[in-house]
C-alpha cells in the first residue's frame, strides 16, 4: 500500500468514511484563519453582513484552548457585559417598557456592530509621540492630545516610503521595533485589534519579508495578547493582569515578561500551523525586535504545560510570577 493510500485510509477511518462535509468547523477553519491574508481575515471577522452574523470562533478557540490552555467563550463574556449594561441602563432610565428598544439598540451596537478587528491607515501612537517629542521633549499625553503640527508631520512621513523606512531603521537600530503601538495595537478596553498596514509594508521591504507574512505574524502576536487578556482560565477568571502596551503616554513600556510569554505561544501556534512562510517571518521579525521578543528561542523547548502555568500566574499580574530579575525589567 502506498503512503498516499495509507493517508487516505487514516483520514477515512477518522471521519467515518465521510467526505470533507463530515469535518467539524474547527477541523476545517481553525488553522485556515491564521494562514489567510490579514485583509481577508479581518474582513471576515470584522464586517458583519447582517445584525445576526457571528464569525466562526474556531481559530481563536484553537489558539486559546489548544495552544494556551485557556477557555474562550466570547458569547458568555458578551452576555455578562450586556447584563451589566442593561442593569446600569435601567438604573439610570427606570424600568419603562418604552425604553427597551433603545436598550436593545445599545446592546446590538456594543456587541454586534462594533468591529473587533481593524486595519488603520493613520499613524500609530509611537510615530505620533515621536513627532510630538521632537517639538517638546517633556511632553506626555494620550494620542488625542497631540498637536496638529505633530499629526501633520506624522502623516507626511507615512506618505513618503523612503522616509518611513529610514524612521523604522532608526527604531530597529535603537532596539525599539516593538509590536504594540507601532506595528499594531490591542486595546483591552474595547477588545479591538488594530494593524497598521503602511508601517508593516514599509518594514517588510526594509527587512526583506513579504508583507503578507509579516502582517500575519503581527496579527497572531496581537491575538495571543488578546487571548491572554480576554480568555478565562478553568476557574472562570479573565486575565485582568496581563499587561499590554498602553496608549496613555510615550513613557509607559511593555512588560518584558508578558512579551516573552506571548512570543512563546505565538511560536507554538505557528509551529502547529506548519506554515514555513509564517515561521520564517516570525524568526526574522524577532531578530529585529527588543530582547524580550527573542526569548522564545531559549524557551521553545520548555514543556507547554509549564508555560501554561506561568501564563496563568502572569494573568494575575507580573509580580505573581516571582521571576528573578522581573523587578529590574519594569
Amino acid at each position: 500500500m502506498s503512503a498516499r493510500e495509507s493517508d487516505f485510509d487514516d483520514f477515512d477511518e477518522r471521519h467515518g468514511g465521510g467526505t470533507l462535509g463530515a469535518l467539524t468547523e474547527e477541523e476545517l477553519f481553525a488553522p485556515l484563519l491564521w494562514r489567510l491574508p490579514v485583509e481577508a481575515a479581518t474582513k471576515y471577522l470584522g464586517e458583519p453582513d447582517s445584525p445576526f452574523w457571528t464569525p466562526c470562533l474556531a481559530g481563536h478557540r484553537l489558539l486559546a484552548e489548544e495552544v494556551m490552555g485557556l477557555i474562550y467563550n466570547p458569547l458568555r463574556i458578551a452576555l455578562e457585559e450586556a447584563e451589566s449594561l442593561a442593569a446600569q441602563f435601567h438604573l439610570e432610565k427606570g424600568e419603562c417598557d418604552d425604553e427597551d428598544d433603545r436598550w436593545l439598540h445599545l446592546i446590538q451596537r456594543r456587541f454586534i456592530h462594533e468591529s473587533r478587528f481593524r486595519l488603520c491607515e493613520g499613524p500609530p501612537p509611537l510615530l505620533l509621540w515621536d513627532q510630538q517629542l521632537r517639538k517638546d521633549r517633556y511632553w506626555s499625553g494620550e494620542p488625542e492630545h497631540i498637536s496638529e503640527k505633530a499629526q501633520d508631520d506624522a502623516k507626511k512621513l507615512m506618505e513618503t516610503a523612503s522616509r518611513l523606512r529610514a524612521w523604522l531603521r532608526d527604531k530597529s537600530n535603537m532596539g525599539a521595533l516593538v509590536t504594540g503601538n507601532l506595528l499594531g495595537r490591542y486595546d483591552p478596553a474595547s477588545g479591538r485589534i488594530e494593524l497598521y498596514p503602511a508601517i508593516l509594508e514599509a518594514l517588510s521591504s526594509l527587512i526583506g519579508l513579504h508583507p503578507r507574512y509579516l502582517k500575519g505574524v503581527v496579527f497572531i502576536q496581537l491575538s495571543v495578547l488578546a487571548m491572554g487578556h480576554q480568555a478565562h482560565d478553568f476557574d472562570g477568571q479573565p486575565g485582568f493582569g496581563f499587561a499590554v502596551a498602553s496608549t496613555a503616554g510615550p513613557f509607559q513600556k511593555e512588560s518584558p515578561v508578558h512579551v516573552a510569554l506571548s512570543q512563546y505561544f505565538t511560536y507554538h501556534l505557528i509551529e502547529r500551523l506548519g506554515d514555513m512562510n509564517l515561521k520564517g517571518a516570525f524568526e526574522k521579525l524577532s531578530d529585529k525586535q527588543p530582547e524580550s521578543y527573542r526569548r522564545w528561542r531559549n524557551m521553545r523547548h520548555i514543556p507547554v504545560e509549564q508555560m501554561r502555568a506561568a501564563l496563568l500566574r502572569a494573568r494575575l499580574g507580573e509580580a505573581a510570577l516571582g521571576l528573578p530579575g522581573a523587578e529590574s525589567e519594569r
